[in-house]
């Protein structure tokens, strides 16, 4: 005997079948007695079949379902840094996932500049960076997650390895907004009024060059198209910086020119000068053309001149303390086919190109000074 539904062959007395669940009766293949009592029992052979072959279904799904469950419970948990504690309230960070997910500028941009030095420093102290002294050392001992078990010193000398890729990504971020907040409070603080001016002139568009002294004269003659950043550089040490105005460009080398540059001396903000042992004169208000400034990183400032006809002198200048005053260090100058030194503005002593080349080497010009647009100075 054979199974209606599936064809399996079925033993004597079976009541389903053992491959597809159909009940089995034992007139089933009877083709010649009671037509109607067979097509019944047939019609409720197959119900009850489908009924049996749905029941062995639902058993296997909640079979299945129990067993990834299981798999489930007993999957351990990720392991976390050995120096975070595990039950620390994300409250007690700033960002609790700078670790493993990359910040946004969106995220960073509201910060105060101390909550951006507390957010970079949570990154190093949630890997046991000791702080000994100062804010840092107070906020963190507070936090209940922190354990300072690395040395500064070697911490800081091992930072490329103490930290993964993500966390240095968030900590580069993080300085970005830092510096532009110190950039922009020291900018206030010593420079404000010479910003405002620059500012101003640009909203109008440089019509008018009377009322803004202080603002280069090219800005309202042809390099007004191009908007006007700012950044600061201590040239001396002396803990305030200079404040340099330019203009941005990939076609220009290294990237900028500078059209202003301004000091602070006596309580008051000055215009850079030029001394040159017997002369002291302020910078030409016209920069930018044919006499540019450019900002050594050995933090000297580099004045090149074209003369034009093959002629060009370069004259190295270094800024004296408390003063907006560069000083002479040295100068090379180029005529046609020859060349030039002199260290005193006076006498020129005749040298190779390879020797006016390794001078020119020595003072290489800082590209990669962070710019801030004017028109965003607050």
């Amino acid at each position: 005997m054979f199974c209606y539904q599936c064809g399996e062959e079925l033993k004597d007395g079976a009541k389903f079948c053992p491959k597809c669940g159909l009940a089995v009766e034992e007139d089933v293949q009877e083709e010649t007695a009671a037509p109607n009592k067979k097509k019944i029992k047939i019609a409720v052979g197959m119900i009850l079949g489908i009924m049996a072959a749905a029941a062995i279904v639902i058993v296997v799904l909640v079979n299945r379902a129990k067993d990834d469950n299981l798999d489930i419970k007993e999957k351990k948990p990720e392991t976390k840094k050995e120096n975070v504690k595990e039950d620390a309230p994300e409250d007690e960070y700033i960002f609790p996932d700078s670790d493993k997910e990359y910040l946004t500028d969106a995220q960073v941009a509201p910060l105060t500049e101390e909550e951006l030095g507390y957010a970079r420093n949570e990154i190093m102290a949630r890997l046991g960076r000791i702080y000994k002294g100062g804010q840092y050392e107070i906020y963190f001992s507070k936090k209940s997650w922190y354990k300072g078990t690395k040395d500064a010193d070697t911490f800081d000398a091992n930072y490329e390895n103490e930290l993964n890729d993500i966390e240095k990504a968030n900590v580069e971020l993080i300085l970005k907004y830092e510096r532009r907040l110190q950039t922009n409070r020291a900018a206030g603080e010593y420079y404000a009024s010479i910003l405002e001016e620059y500012q101003n002139a640009e909203a109008e568009g440089y019509r008018n060059m009377e009322k803004y002294p202080r603002v280069n004269p090219l800005l309202f003659d042809y390099m007004g198209e191009r908007p006007i950043y700012y950044t600061l550089v201590d040239l001396c040490g002396d803990g305030i910086p200079e404040l340099f105005i330019g203009q941005l460009s990939d076609e220009l080398d290294p990237g900028y020119v500078i059209l202003g540059m301004y000091g602070w001396s006596n309580g008051k903000t000055r215009t850079f000068s030029v001394n040159r042992g017997d002369t002291s004169e302020l910078v030409d208000s016209i920069l930018g053309e044919r006499d540019r400034y450019y900002i050594c990183e050995n933090l000297m400032v580099k004045n090149v001149g074209n003369g034009g006809a093959g002629y060009s002198g370069t004259v190295f200048y270094q800024m004296k303390e408390n003063t907006a005053e560069l000083y002479y260090v040295e100068e090379i100058t180029q005529d046609m086919d020859k060349y030039y030194k002199s260290s005193d503005g006076v006498t020129k002593q005749p040298v190779s190109k390879d020797e006016y080349d390794s001078i020119n080497n020595k003072y290489s010009v800082k590209d990669n000074m962070q710019w801030y647009r004017v028109a965003e100075f607050e």
